[in-house]
């Protein structure tokens, strides 16, 4: 719990990320903290967000670390490990999108630089903070469901559009950016480490060179395997921008989640021509954002830490490799 300490001051990095206009209304909501504004190399971009939302823009990344103790990264993944070094060594505390960068190399770069500024880094990973997760992580952990001998999972999104279909940008399409939230969930449920990865991948439609569709395969280190549908598919009418849903099945039972889309209400009302979701479930971006308010402020470790943005974008990499070279590539 948070109680008699100065609030932090938090801006956000960019509002490249579909998910900047969450974490601005999160952060207007959240105790303990005062939201700055955003900055943006694209300014623009950035200036429009900050007028549309009724938020203050900087004009530089320089101008607003010169006044927040918490930087959200939300640039283009080909910018975020420059973004992350930049404010570790000024010594903020970071929360940045997930990859860190558009290689290992670089997201091993931006966990080493936070670690040796002494600085806390958190990747967004907002399916953690589910308490249907956390429960579900506590079955499997408890043995309730037995010896865990297979899983599925999917995390599915809208076509984001923009610069996630340019590499240059993006450093691949949907596996990239969406395969590291499935394969952390699996992990951290299903307590051990990805051993192998087969992957087939391709981009069937979205025009352009990126993926948008794939089935990723995983052997887990205790011998659990597990399938992923992880892909730009769900369409523009689609009520929430993700769906993500796993099914872990042990000896003795087994557990399902949808994180999503679990408790919402059906309206099918009005000339529209599709229904409407009414969710009254968690907010799994307010649940992560106050986590890591708590640890900085309690000076404890995050939830979730940089080393597992790792483990989770190894067998990310891994799939491309697989797809590429048609074969299982060991971990």
């Amino acid at each position: 719990m948070i109680s008699g300490k100065e609030p932090l001051n938090v801006g956000i990095m960019s509002c490249a990320h579909p998910r900047a206009l969450s974490y601005v209304k999160c952060f207007t909501s959240l105790e303990f903290v005062r939201f700055a504004g955003i900055a943006d190399d694209d300014k623009e971009r950035g200036s429009s967000f900050a007028e549309r939302y009724g938020v203050r823009y900087f004009s530089s990344y320089d101008e607003l670390l010169k006044v927040v103790d918490v930087a959200v990264i939300c640039a283009e993944t080909a910018k975020r490990r420059d973004l992350v070094v930049g404010a570790s060594n000024l010594g903020r505390h970071v929360l940045c999108e997930v990859p860190f960068a558009t290689d290992i190399d670089g997201v091993r770069e931006a966990v080493d630089v936070c670690k040796n500024a002494g600085v806390k880094l958190q990747p967004a990973f907002p399916c953690r903070f589910s308490p249907a997760a956390k429960q579900a992580q506590d079955y499997v952990t408890s043995g309730k469901i037995g010896r865990v001998l297979a899983m599925k999972g999917a995390y599915r999104s809208k076509y984001p559009g923009g610069w996630f279909s340019e590499k240059s940008l993006s450093g691949g399409g949907a596996v990239m950016h969406n395969t590291p939230h499935a394969v952390d969930l699996m992990r951290w449920i299903n307590g051990a480490e990805p051993a192998e990865v087969y992957a087939e991948i391709d981009g069937l439609m979205i025009p352009g060179d990126c993926d948008d569709s794939a089935i990723v395969s995983v052997k887990f280190s205790n011998g659990a395997f597990a399938t992923i549908d992880t892909s730009w598919s769900r369409p523009k009418s689609y009520p929430t921008p993700t769906d993500a849903s796993l099914v872990v099945v042990g000896t003795e039972g087994s557990v399902r989640l949808d994180l999503y889309g679990g408790q919402k209400m059906d309206v099918y009302c009005g000339e529209s021509d599709k229904h409407d979701w009414v969710s009254w479930g968690d907010n799994l971006d307010l649940l992560m954002l106050r986590s890591f308010v708590e640890s900085i402020v309690n000076d404890t470790s995050p939830v979730v830490t940089g080393d597992d943005c790792i483990a989770a974008f190894t067998a990310t990499i891994a799939a491309y490799e697989s797809a590429k070279k048609k074969e299982p590539i060991k971990l």
